[in-house]
């Protein structure tokens, strides 16, 4: 479908040169990633709230961190639900919306601003980590913060053509923002599982901080599956192989939010919520 020449598009022109994609799913398989997208995004809404009052209640800064960037996450990763449910109803991967005069790709746009975000959650991690491993940060650090800073201004150009065919013999940066995202969800993991050995060699020897202990040892192992989740996810998308793809943004989606409530439950739960998940292990035992 042709642009009128009265028409901009916004938030970049040149996406009037790229063209959009049929919706390339069944019926079944949009319902299942509604439905397990709707979990997800309220599962990081709330979890970046407690993680918010927490950063108040226990007057600790580095609870904003993780508050911020899970309510973020949570937040773009909505519109990038409704931008998928525009994609199923247009038949159009662009999305387009007219408002006087201008044609907002919406669906690009927000896909846009989730794989920022999500560079951005990775960074946040990681100096999370940093801090509580060493109190201050250091210029490796600095470096790390500036990755993530580079790789949230790439994954916002507009040459990733997001769901869209670029034109041909166009700069297309999509292989570099994904080696971003790849990079700065390991640099968080190595920071987590650093502050991970600090917390297993400081453990008091009580039921409440072992289970506290493992349950973040959890959330960095689910987070880390889903790297290599991220990896099969590039991978089918290149190949068009649409059923793996589902399947591998359902796993990556159950596994974040398994990684969210880990991080909630080791981190800030009380220990009343330790308590029953205590009493339940006996109980089954």
């Amino acid at each position: 479908m042709l642009i009128a020449l009265s028409e901009t598009v916004f938030p970049w022109p040149i996406w009037s040169q790229g063209k959009g994609r049929p919706y390339p799913y069944g019926f079944y398989a949009f319902v299942i990633y509604t439905v397990v997208g709707m979990v997800y995004v309220s599962v990081m809404i709330i979890i970046g709230y407690l993680f918010l009052r927490a950063s108040k209640t226990l007057k600790a800064k580095k609870f904003y961190l993780l508050g911020f960037s899970f309510l973020l996450v949570g937040i773009f990763d909505t519109l990038h639900i409704i931008g998928h449910t525009l994609f199923f109803l247009f038949n159009d991967s662009r999305t387009p919306i007219r408002v006087n005069g201008i044609v907002i790709y919406f669906y690009p746009l927000t896909t846009s601003l989730a794989i920022g975000t999500i560079i951005l959650y990775f960074t946040l991690l990681y100096v999370f980590g940093a801090i509580e491993t060493r109190n201050k940060l250091c210029p490796i650090d600095k470096v790390v913060i500036l990755m993530g800073i580079v790789g949230i201004t790439i994954a916002l150009n507009p040459y990733n053509w997001w769901h869209m065919i670029a034109p041909e013999n166009a700069l297309n940066t999509m292989p570099i923002t994904g080696s971003l995202i790849l990079l700065s969800g390991l640099v968080a993991i190595f920071s987590l599982c650093r502050y991970y050995r600090i917390l297993a060699s400081k453990i008091a020897e009580d039921p409440i901080s072992e289970i506290k202990l493992k349950l973040f040892f959890v959330g960095i192992i689910t987070l880390a599956t889903t790297m290599i989740l991220m990896i099969i996810h590039a991978f089918s998308t290149r190949m068009q192989l649409y059923d793996l793809l589902l399947i591998a943004t359902t796993l990556k989606l159950v596994l974040l939010i398994i990684s969210a409530i880990s991080f909630y439950l080791s981190l800030i739960a009380p220990a009343i919520t330790i308590m029953r998940i205590l009493r339940k292990k006996v109980t089954k035992q």
